[in-house]
């Protein structure tokens, strides 16, 4: 037994052979890390084995991903999408049945732990969830900036904070009603392969402003001069008569 490699010696000294033998299933069930096969398992890898993985599972990833390959089957995919169609609809399929049983035995339908009130995920799934939420829209909304200028049409004003989407012909209320928010709004303004005439970058000011007045006063016109200036240029002296 002493010429045989050490991961080898383990199933030899359970009575297994190794050409009719599973050997992964077998060092599963007995706590033993599937990489090495003698080590304790911790999770599903030793300690030693766990980083080495990590870094082999990373490079076949990306080798994958940049031939077009799906990464769970290595059959042919979308290079905008990691999996392929076949792969897509198994891996929906089996995490709707897993969070039907966890919402059947009461637990969290995102990690499966307890929950801690009536609502089908616990406390910090749900925060975790509001954050990623909001970045996504964050993200959705930069994107609409960047295609409309990053600037005010008005004023130009260019601070994230400030913008937002104008209707030009001033019908956002008509569109508002059948949309029914705003990040609805900004993924059919994506949709559009360029720039729509139909909306404009504007600050909260000018906005507000054309709301309430029908123009921003940027836009209007500066009254006429009166008094001594129509007299002459102004800060000169009318010329003596």
């Amino acid at each position: 037994m002493s010429h045989l490699p050490r991961s080898e010696c383990v199933f030899e000294m359970a009575g297994l052979t190794l050409g009719n033998s599973n050997r992964y299933a077998i060092a599963i069930a007995n706590g033993k890390c599937p990489s090495c096969f003698w080590r304790k398992a911790v999770g599903y890898y030793c300690r030693r084995c766990r980083p080495l993985r990590k870094r082999i599972a990373k490079r076949q990833y990306a080798r994958r991903r940049r031939l077009g390959l799906c990464v769970s089957c290595n059959g042919r995919s979308n290079r905008r999408r990691a999996l392929c169609k076949r792969c897509v609809e198994r891996a929906r399929r089996y995490h709707a049945q897993r969070r039907r049983q966890w919402r059947r035995f009461g637990l969290c339908a995102r990690c499966g732990r307890r929950r801690d009130s009536s609502y089908s995920r616990c406390a910090p799934c749900r925060k975790a969830s509001m954050k990623s939420n909001r970045n996504h829209r964050l993200r959705v909304r930069q994107k609409v900036l960047v295609r409309y200028g990053h600037s005010c049409a008005c004023c130009g004003e260019r601070r994230r904070a400030f913008l937002t989407l104008d209707h030009v012909k001033n019908d956002g209320s008509l569109e508002r009603r059948r949309i029914l928010n705003t990040y609805t709004l900004y993924l059919r303004v994506l949709r559009f392969a360029g720039r729509s005439s139909r909306y404009q970058l504007l600050c909260w000011n000018c906005n507000e402003a054309k709301r309430i007045e029908g123009r921003c006063p940027h836009q209007a016109r500066r009254p006429a001069a009166r008094g001594p200036a129509l007299l002459g240029a102004p800060g000169r002296r009318p010329a003596a008569a």
